[in-house]
């Protein structure tokens, strides 16, 4: 690794003596072209947009995903319902129906409602004889709204086995109002205004009656997700601001290094920004992260020029001299430390998921002009002032961190076997804990269990079943194929809402089958399946336009379950969070008895040929959910491996040295033991906790660039002995890596006062795996070198020598 040819070095070192004085002989241009650059970024900055549409976790092409897009485009979008709900019993007050019926009608009148069902204004339907047509009317009010009437409304109103489980539930003594959205809203900013102004609603109706309602959904809770992500990017921008504020002056004692690295970070934040806007990307979840990321990853690069300038005014240079030499020193270091950070979030942009490929561009780009920021503005900056007094420099001599430096160096030359064995010992039970790791995620992840929002959703699954969309979409592949051979898919489809019922994760289904038995029930009486002779008669009368207006949600209730040539028809129902190791249980067991029930003939015993086969399909938020989380987990796996070949050969091609590869290896053993706690502790692999992974890599890698090249150049420039370079990198470079690394842990670390599952773990995981990371840089990379001296230090001392 460390036997770069004499060229090669002297062109390294060329080209960063040319980088430096370029920088401080066009100090003021340079400078003035940043500024102008932040400020014209600033401006698209201002633009940024929180992202509205739900975010697609599958790439186009995958099977899962065309599904899901075909069930979208005959029966639109799922998870389009919010559901506010109470307690069935407080309705047979007089006070409080009306209080419900007036807050249905306040909803209504909400631009971007497309309708609102509740037990108050449900639909009733009647059979007209003489026309042999199917009326539906709204079912009447009580005329007088006292405890009497109202009790034999509701009473009578629960007899209807339409709506029983779908907007009451006598048995969990549950009523609810189910709040439509229209698609075009749901996906704009307007759902954020929508919403506000149902819980404004909602509030008022509590206030007036003390009845405590519960609101939930997709809809609900993509919004509220929506304005935490919106909330915590500028909270976690300004905290991040205020850790490393406080790191700073601790190391430093300087308010002029923490006003520089404060600049150099904002503008790289305002950059990223203004670029999202440019590319035309909006804030996400993840992008959300991007502004204290770059807060944590820029005051390193700031640190180390700060801490070599230092260096080289204690050793009696001046001003422009020390800065000429912090530049060709750390500068080299910093490029290659900023490249390989920038790769741990390229690699990001290669999956095939446009959230995550558009915060891998982002972050890598953003990483790489923050580099810019700082190898330019903190010596231009520091130029035009006069060389810091003596007491900014003595953070240098403080005695913890000598003694810290001098202890891992007498550990480095005296202790090896006893490093190596605990290494051993730690991957071994790192390993052990790795081999007990779950993949296990849940679509409301991230949002503590204390929240009203999730309190309200274990109420809905407790009363209701649910309320995650999950939808079984039939393909008869042929017209009119539902109603087809005297209505056998149809009858299959009832058989198949029967299998639902078994499974305690679903509420109750919904489909077509549900509609002729309303329909069924206004022609003879009877809330069932009809018999074949009376389905014919009921499929004629249904042949009406009347079908398709007025009726359960002002859509039309064929229209809800079946598509216009009857060709494909739904069973829709509602599924617990119950997570995406027991949804994958529930499809393995579900999907192969559906196609038992549509596709094997009883009669026969044997499947039905494959030109008559149904196509059964189960789609949904929830299952698109688990077919997107083991999408991004398989595909962050790829990607981590992908950022450690990728950065092995960066530093194969930096260093010249195939021994490259086992120095490459040295941040993995950080990785492992993260993952070794993540498996003792149980925390799940889910897509936020493999990011930790990604990201850690690359920053992780730094420690070992810094230490290397500073290495390097202490035999190559200085010539040092192989023994004393080590023992001066570790003096020199050590104090920087250990600032470093603190900045790092505490910035990370930060994140556990998050809202968010995923952020808390990816910060708190993060701070642990880059605190070891450094640990293991600074102890046992030397101690390899020093070890492995025959394999790394052939060439390089004969050319110190030279």
């Amino acid at each position: 690794m460390l036997t770069l040819a004499a060229s090669d070095d002297r062109l390294d070192f060329f080209v960063m003596k040319k980088v430096a004085r370029f920088v401080l002989h066009n100090k003021l241009f340079l400078t003035f072209l940043l500024i102008i650059l932040t400020l014209v970024l600033a401006f698209y900055a201002g633009r940024i947009e929180v992202a509205f549409q739900y975010a697609k976790l599958l790439p186009d092409k995958d099977s899962a995903g065309i599904q899901y897009d075909k069930f979208r485009k005959y029966f639109k979008q799922d998870g389009t319902i919010l559901v506010i709900g109470t307690e069935l019993h407080h309705l047979y007050s007089p006070k409080v129906f009306n209080e419900w019926h007036i807050l249905g009608n306040r909803i209504k009148r909400i631009k971007g409602i497309q309708s609102v069902v509740s037990i108050d204004r449900l639909m009733r339907v009647q059979y007209d004889d003489s026309l042999g047509k199917f009326n539906f009317l709204p079912r009447p009010l009580p005329e007088k709204m006292d405890s009497a009437s109202i009790s034999e409304y509701i009473d009578h109103v629960l007899l209807d086995k339409f709506y029983d489980e779908i907007i009451f539930n006598k048995k969990k003594d549950i009523a609810i109002m189910a709040v439509t959205f229209k698609e075009k809203e749901l996906n704009s900013k307007l759902r954020l205004s929508i919403t506000d102004s149902i819980v404004v609603h909602a509030q008022s109706f509590e206030n007036n009656t003390s009845v405590t309602l519960h609101l939930s959904g997709m809809p609900f809770i993509r919004t509220m997700m929506m304005r935490k992500i919106s909330s915590e990017t500028t909270y976690f921008f300004m905290v991040g601001l205020m850790v490393v504020s406080v790191l700073l002056w601790l190391f430093f004692r300087s308010p002029v290094v923490i006003l520089f690295s404060a600049l150099v970070v904002i503008m790289g934040v305002v950059s990223a920004l203004g670029l999202m806007v440019l590319l035309g990307y909006q804030l996400s979840i993840l992008s959300g992260l991007l502004p204290a990321l770059l807060i944590i990853i820029g005051v390193p690069n700031c640190i180390l020029i700060i801490n070599k300038y230092h260096h080289e005014l204690r050793a009696g240079y001046p001003v422009e001299k020390a800065l000429e030499l912090s530049i060709r020193s750390a500068g080299s270091s910093l490029f290659f430390a900023n490249i390989t950070t920038a790769i741990g979030f390229a690699v990001l942009s290669l999956i095939d998921n446009q959230i995550l490929y558009e915060f891998g561009i982002i972050a890598s780009i953003s990483v790489m002009l923050v580099y810019v920021y700082s190898i330019v503005l903190i010596p231009s900056l520091f130029s035009w002032l006069p060389a810091p007094k003596e007491k900014h420099l003595m953070h240098q001599e403080k005695k913890w961190l000598k003694k810290s430096l001098n202890s891992i160096a007498l550990w480095t030359f005296h202790h090896r076997k006893i490093i190596f064995v605990s290494v051993l010992i730690i991957a071994l039970i790192g390993f052990y804990g790795f081999t007990k790791i779950k993949a296990l995620g849940y679509v409301v992840d991230d949002v503590p269990r204390r929240e009203k929002m999730m309190q309200d959703l274990v109420y809905f699954e407790d009363k209701l079943g649910g309320v995650l969309p999950f939808e079984i979409m039939i393909d008869t592949k042929k017209n009119k194929g539902v109603f087809a051979n005297n209505g056998k898919v149809l009858y299959r489809i009832h058989r198949a809402q029967k299998l639902l019922r078994e499974y305690q994760e679903l509420s109750r289904s919904i489909s077509i089958a549900d509609a002729v038995k309303f329909l069924n029930q206004a022609y003879c009486g009877k809330y069932s399946m009809p018999s074949i002779s009376d389905l014919k008669k009921i499929a004629d009368a249904i042949k009406n336009d009347s079908m398709y207006t007025n009726t359960l949600s002002e859509k039309g209730l064929l229209d809800n379950f079946i598509d216009s040539t009857y060709q494909i028809a739904r069973i829709s129902a509602q599924m617990k969070d119950i997570g995406s190791l027991k949804i994958k249980e529930l499809l393995r067991d579900l999907q192969p008895r559906l196609d038992s029930i549509f596709n094997y003939d009883e009669d026969k015993r044997a499947w039905l040929p494959k030109e008559e086969r149904v196509e059964i399909g189960i789609t949904g938020n929830s299952v698109m959910f688990l077919k997107g989380n083991d999408f991004l987990v398989k595909n962050l796996i790829e990607s981590i491996i992908t950022a450690i070949v990728i950065i092995a050969l960066l530093l194969l091609l930096l260093f010249k040295n195939p021994f490259m590869l086992l120095i490459a290896a040295i941040p993995c053993l950080s990785l492992l033991i993260t993952s070794g706690i993540m498996g003792y502790f149980g925390i799940s692999l889910k897509p936020s906790t493999l990011l930790v992974f990604s990201i850690s890599f690359g920053i992780a890698t730094d420690g070992n660039l810094y230490f290397l090249t500073r290495f390097r150049n202490a035999i190559q420039q200085q010539r040092k002995s192989y023994e004393e370079a080590i023992r001066l990198t570790i003096r020199e470079i050590g104090m920087s890596m250990i600032y470093n690394g603190l900045v790092l842990f505490f910035g990370f670390g930060m994140f556990i006062i998050s809202d968010f599952g995923g952020t808390k773990a990816l910060g708190v995981l993060t701070a642990f795996t880059l605190l070891v990371a450094y640990s293991v840089d600074l102890i046992v990379l030397p101690t390899v070198l020093l070890t492995f001296r025959k394999l790394f230090g052939k060439g390089l001392e004969q050319h110190g020598n030279d």
